[in-house]
């Protein structure tokens, strides 16, 4: 577990140790210098996490781009099987969506 804590946490909490302890020395005459030390330290990891938040907006478009081509073909599928005793359970099954997902040679992991 130390392990983990060494190569995981330990090098983003001294990196926000860091910027913390170089921010409120460098407000020295500031008054309420560690509120501000707090806030830069904020915006840090906003700027530094802005890419990984960019990149898994770009892959949620393309699952939404996915789902809205698959959308016309589950309704068919749908209408034509309403009122099926045997299939209505079905249809609120990973399995059913599963095999859309094949037909569409994609995956909700994919990308």
């Amino acid at each position: 577990m130390d392990f983990l804590y060494q190569i995981v946490i330990y090098p983003i909490q001294l990196f926000i140790e860091i910027i913390y302890i170089t921010l409120y020395h460098a407000l020295e005459h500031v008054a309420g210098r560690s509120g501000y030390a707090i806030i830069g330290v904020s915006l840090a990891v906003s700027f530094l996490t802005l890419p990984m938040y960019v990149k898994a907006e770009k892959l949620q478009d393309i699952q939404r781009d996915i789902l809205k081509k698959m959308e016309k073909k589950l309704e068919s599928i749908k209408r034509n099987f309403k009122g099926d005793k045997f299939s209505e359970p079905f249809y609120n099954d990973s399995i059913f969506y599963g095999c859309i997902y094949i037909s569409f040679r994609t995956s909700p992991f994919s990308r």
